[in-house]
């Protein structure tokens, strides 16, 4: 931004993204209703979809991926405790990652709420607050239209004022929300000291799989009880 004086350098590429995204969307829904659990499947593709991250990925490579997180063992695998809070939770708190990556999100929070009795009392979906790379913003939520989900409303982090994060406003929503989502190796770095809270990702860097003892192309889906 200081040097080119563009507020967003970014914002092209997201919409690239959010585009390509939301093509793939019937496609998506599609693979998840004829799944044997189609939960669990939606997991899978939401971190499919973390593979949507220009500032790892030159090339994108998201329809091989989907493919092949599909058919992969999770490296770390809490896949029924993650079922069982989806059902017996009341509110949800979701930390998001990539522009793109949240239209696999919004398929996996449809997939949810499917997969309950009842929608959840409170959705807060939380994105980035300015731009930073291709990480989602409000803007990019508009545009896929997470805003037509139920009972969701929507919180940032990192805005303009904070370049790190309010740890106080972040610690009063987990204390509200009994279900924790969050998605991609930022977010796992930000909050893999806390507790009650589900990390989503596919592993892309080394620092990371030694953290986790894992390989880089490995898929995550890890509980911090």
């Amino acid at each position: 931004k200081q040097v080119t004086g563009v507020k967003d350098p970014y914002r092209e590429v997201k919409r690239m993204s959010n585009d390509y995204a939301l093509k793939l969307l019937p496609r998506l829904k599609k693979i998840i209703e004829e799944s044997v659990d189609p939960l669990e499947t939606a997991a899978r593709l939401a971190i499919a979809g973390n593979v949507i991250d220009f500032a790892v990925y030159d090339d994108l490579q998201v329809e091989e991926t989907m493919i092949k997180v599909l058919n992969q063992d999770f490296a770390i695998n809490d896949y029924e405790a993650f079922r069982e809070k989806t059902l017996e939770s009341k509110n949800l708190l979701f930390f998001a990652d990539n522009a793109g990556e949240i239209v696999f999100d919004k398929a996996l929070i449809e997939t949810m709420i499917e997969a309950r009795s009842k929608p959840y009392d409170r959705i807060t979906y939380v994105v980035k607050g300015r731009p930073i790379l291709n990480d989602a913003t409000l803007e990019d939520v508009e545009y896929v239209n997470l805003t037509s989900l139920s009972n969701i409303s929507f919180e940032t982090i990192l805005s303009e004022e904070n370049v790190d994060y309010d740890k106080s406003t972040v610690e009063e929503w987990f204390r509200k929300h009994d279900f924790v989502i969050a998605k991609g190796q930022g977010n796992y770095e930000r909050f893999s000291d806390h507790s009650n809270i589900f990390f989503l990702l596919l592993v892309k860097c080394p620092v990371l799989a030694g953290d986790l003892r894992v390989s880089i192309g490995d898929i995550v889906l890890k509980y911090n009880g």
